[in-house]
């Protein structure tokens, strides 16, 4: 990596890590495409499936009430515990199907950062192998969040019995849950990266991620909401015209084809551009918060790009800007030529 490559490594603003995430996905899309095609087409088809047969599951929640001919009604639990635990089936499912894409967009996006080739060969290979590893720190992840949750309504189921007094000290418990709520979500930005890039697994990993954020948590904040924001409204513009397109083709009364093209098309998207997106925009927060607190700079990634990165590898960072300072007089205009060559007038012609 040459001096001026290395230079684009500086501390970036919330719409500069933006534009760098989109940047990276892009440049690395040759490489990544085919691996998360590899991946992403039998999680569609297990997706699908699975989101059809939750599908049929709930249309059947019409005779959860069935009225007898006397006129009574009859209560049949049954239908709505089968609806419910396909929809909680369905989720667990896509969650975990969308870890080993997840993997494979770290380990691409870290390459490029760290100036090593990338094939998507190399990249599905590896992500694959620490499947594992980010599926466990996932799990700690989630793990904390629904049990905090858990604590949470069971505080507050404590506090039912009390009535209008109940739901007043229900207030700070439901508040410190949603402060804990986004806290925690945006800490957990880099545990992804540092698996990757850094081989830190595990509690390590989310005490890594959480330390790097802090300090900085509100411009990290910011940056995840203003992107998170953009793909959701690309996402749903993106499936809205899928469900279009899927309805005029295959009517919505034929729930399981509908339901499983929908699924399968959708998921294809969401594999293939939507989750390596917001990690493109994780790991460039990583690395930016590495500049920022440890001064990753040339020297210190000298050793990842001992073999030199190629020439442009670093054209998905912004360029550094010149700041004018009013408060500062302007530069100096560099002295004149002199009048004569350094070694004396010019000898007469002739």
């Amino acid at each position: 990596m040459t001096v001026q490559q290395g230079a684009l490594l500086r501390p970036l603003g919330v719409g500069e890590r933006i534009d760098a995430g989109i940047k990276l996905y892009v440049r690395s899309f040759r490489s990544l495409a085919p691996a998360l095609l590899a991946i992403a087409v039998p999680v569609a088809i297990i997706d699908g499936v699975l989101s059809a047969w939750s599908a049929t599951t709930i249309t059947s929640i019409g005779h959860f009430l069935v009225r007898n001919p006397d006129g009574t009604l009859t209560f049949h639990t049954s239908v709505l515990y089968g609806a419910l635990g396909s929809l909680v089936i369905s989720t667990v499912a896509t969650w975990v199907l969308l870890i080993p894409g997840k993997a494979v967009a770290y380990k691409a996006f870290g390459d490029v950062y760290l100036g090593r080739p990338t094939t998507w060969r190399g990249v599905l290979g590896a992500g694959l192998r620490r499947v594992g590893s980010l599926l466990w720190i996932d799990v700690l992840v989630v793990g904390a969040l629904l049990g905090a949750s858990v604590g949470c309504v069971g505080v507050i189921a404590a506090l039912v019995p009390l009535k209008a007094l109940g739901v007043l000290l229900a207030v700070p418990p439901g508040l410190l849950f949603v402060v804990f709520l986004f806290w925690w979500s945006v800490s957990c930005k880099g545990v992804g990266p540092s698996l990757m890039m850094e081989d830190v697994r595990g509690v390590a990993a989310v005490r890594r991620s959480i330390a790097l954020m802090r300090g900085t948590w509100w411009s990290v904040f910011g940056t995840v909401l203003l992107s998170w924001l953009l793909f959701v409204i690309v996402a749903e513009v993106a499936i809205g015209i899928v469900r279009v397109v899927v309805t005029i083709a295959i009517p919505a009364s034929d729930v399981w084809p509908h339901a499983f093209v929908t699924t399968l098309v959708g998921q294809l998207l969401q594999v293939v551009i939507f989750v390596p997106l917001t990690c493109s925009i994780a790991t460039v927060l990583t690395v930016d918060m590495r500049v920022r607190k440890e001064g990753l700079d040339l020297a210190m990634l000298s050793e990842g790009l001992a073999a030199g990165a190629p020439l442009g590898a670093y054209d998905f960072l912004p360029k550094p800007k010149m700041v004018y300072d009013p408060r500062q007089p302007p530069p100096p205009w560099p002295p004149p030529p002199p009048a004569s060559p350094p070694g004396g007038p010019w000898p007469p012609a002739g």
